[in-house]
């Protein structure tokens, strides 16, 4: 498998921190459990002979990557910028009863 050294800071610059599914920005400070974290995501899975290289990675959101299942699954940006406001929404709620 081909791969390359990157950083998640690297590929947000790259991609100007715009999620790559729902293509809303994607803070770079969020807390590691925030729906709206950012992560690096393969293109095309490792598991499906994808390359681990800055052309076959992209910026996400932690939920917008985790809604794709690592199956390919591609939906409208609109529709991944709604169930990614409702998660927000969801999170925020959850860190208000706990306090």
């Amino acid at each position: 498998m081909e791969r390359e050294t990157y950083t998640r800071k690297e590929i947000g610059e790259r991609d100007g921190c715009e999620c790559g599914h729902c293509l809303t920005p994607v803070p770079r400070e969020a807390d590691p459990r925030d729906p709206r974290a950012l992560q690096a995501d393969h293109i095309t899975a490792i598991a499906q002979s994808g390359a681990d290289t800055r052309d076959n990675v992209t910026i996400s959101h932690r939920y917008c990557n985790a809604g794709r299942w690592g199956l390919g699954r591609r939906d409208s940006p609109a529709q991944v910028a709604e169930r990614l406001a409702r998660a927000v929404v969801a999170h925020e709620a959850r860190r208000f009863e706990a306090l």
